[in-house]
C-alpha cells in the first residue's frame, strides 16, 4: 500500500509506456475509451451506489487505450458517473501526452458529442 501511495506503480507504468513508444510506437491514429464497474469492498475512495445493482457500493474504471490496446490512462470514479463526463479527465490523466503533430481521433469526436449533450 505504501508503494501505491508513493506513486511507484504509476511511475513504473509511465516508464513502460515510454519504452513501448520508443520500440513499437503508440498507435495515435485511433484510441478507445470505455468504463467498467467493479466491486470494491475494501475501497475507501471513489465508491458509490451502483444504479443497476440495488445500490451496492462499487467503483467504475474509465480506461483509454491506443489501437492495439496499450493502456494510456486509467481513472477510477464512483459507479454512478457517466463515461461521457469523464472524457477530459481521462485524457488529462494519460501517462504519455499526445504529440503535437498528431490530432487524437475518437477523443476529439467524443468531446464534441459531450459538449452537445444537454443532460450532462
Amino acid at each position: 500500500m505504501q508503494r501505491s501511495k508513493a506513486g511507484f506503480f504509476e511511475a513504473l507504468w509511465k516508464v513502460g509506456v515510454a519504452e513501448y513508444d520508443n520500440f513499437e510506437g503508440i498507435a495515435w491514429r485511433w484510441q478507445s475509451m470505455d468504463g467498467a464497474m467493479f466491486k470494491a469492498p475494501l475501497a475507501q475512495e471513489a465508491v458509490g451506489p451502483n444504479p443497476t445493482d440495488r445500490g451496492k457500493n462499487v467503483s467504475q474504471r474509465h480506461l483509454l487505450v491506443d489501437g492495439p490496446g496499450i493502456p494510456l490512462s486509467l481513472v477510477v470514479t464512483t459507479a454512478n458517473v457517466n463515461d461521457v463526463t469523464q472524457i477530459d479527465v481521462v485524457l488529462d490523466a494519460a501517462v504519455i501526452k499526445y504529440p503535437s503533430s498528431v490530432a487524437p481521433n475518437l477523443c476529439v469526436r467524443m468531446r464534441a458529442i459531450a459538449a452537445k449533450v444537454p443532460w450532462l
